[in-house]
């Protein structure tokens, strides 16, 4: 992320509530959903949330999505422990409380414990695939700096093993290679898959040593995706008795794109963005997302991330929002 003296980021406080306004529009498009109410109550807590942080601190702490799925959209959000750390997990456990399923956090957590890499930030997200069903969970252990890792593949494995039985990470990748982000996945029926980010300055890099349908998505996002800064994650997902499904993650310098110079290079990324998602066959989903975004007046959608999977017949994008002050005049 880049800081310098053009930035003109609003507080947190604003972030939640740019957020609350674009996740209102992801429900309503989606077709609502009963489990939405615990999840709105879970973010609504601005008192959780300094009024002003130091320039350097003021980052990403939600992360929204939407995407078509096989029968209908799918929609969500990710919500970061940056400036609430530990106190998060009593709001955390009251939404959980409030969703219907058997989430197994205990062995999200312990796997999560069980890393060898530096401290992980821990970022929860909830996934709504179906307007009726409660949401999948998932829980983000991410790395603090690009390429620094939350652990090693080897000493992974052997976590694994011993807490998501039937999830595994290929033989191809070698031991030493630090994985940037692992995120345990939660289904309210008890089930419980795996998600590991390898990650790359480059989408090359970052599926150096993958199969080949791996590496085809990684030359598809360098052709269609190359503006910078970036970086790249190679997503690995793991669910027993199933195969491994690949895909390329983009990760955006969302404070340049959007809060440096006035948001100059914001158009770039969104024509980069129409590139990938006409190549997945998906360009009339991200007009359609554009001109919705369109309609919230006073709040500023930048994007954070995309992602190319499914042998490139699909493109999703995650991005972040901010209540902006009236201009002055």
């Amino acid at each position: 992320m880049s800081v310098d003296h053009e930035v003109r980021i609003p507080p947190p406080r604003a972030h939640l509530a740019g957020t609350l306004a674009l996740l209102e529009r992801f429900e309503a498009l989606a077709g609502g959903n009963p489990h939405a109410a615990a999840l709105r109550r879970f973010l609504d807590r601005p008192e959780a949330l300094p009024e002003a942080v130091p320039k350097q601190d003021n980052t990403l702490k939600y992360d929204a999505y939407i995407a078509r799925g096989p029968a209908q959209l799918a929609w969500g959000v990710a919500v970061g422990d940056r400036y609430e750390g530990a106190a998060m997990r009593a709001p955390l456990a009251a939404l959980l409380a409030a969703l219907p399923g058997d989430y197994r956090m205990d062995a999200a957590l312990a796997l999560g414990a069980d890393l060898d890499g530096a401290a992980p930030s821990l970022t929860v997200a909830a996934g709504f695939d179906h307007p009726q069903r409660p949401p999948r969970m998932k829980l983000y252990f991410q790395e603090d700096r690009w390429g620094a890792g939350v652990a090693s593949a080897g000493a992974l494995r052997e976590a694994l093993a011993v807490h998501a039985p039937g999830c595994a990470l290929p033989d191809w990748v070698p031991a030493e290679r630090p994985v940037g982000v692992l995120t345990p996945e939660l289904l309210p029926d008890g089930a419980l898959g795996v998600k590991a980010y390898l990650g790359g300055a480059s989408p090359q890099e970052a599926a150096e040593g993958a199969p080949p349908e791996a590496q085809a998505l990684a030359a598809a996002m360098a052709a269609r995706c190359p503006l910078t800064p970036g970086y790249y994650y190679l997503t690995l997902r793991m669910r027993p008795g199933t195969p491994h499904r690949y895909a390329i993650n983009k990760i955006y310098d969302h404070v340049r794109l959007g809060f440096t110079r006035d948001a100059a290079e914001l158009p770039a990324a969104w024509a980069e963005l129409a590139e990938l998602f006409a190549f997945a066959g998906r360009a009339a989903h991200l007009a359609a997302l554009q001109g919705l975004l369109g309609q919230l007046q006073g709040v500023r959608v930048v994007p954070t991330a995309s992602a190319l999977e499914d042998g490139g017949q699909s493109a999703d994008l995650y991005c972040a929002a901010w209540a902006m002050p009236p201009r002055a005049g």
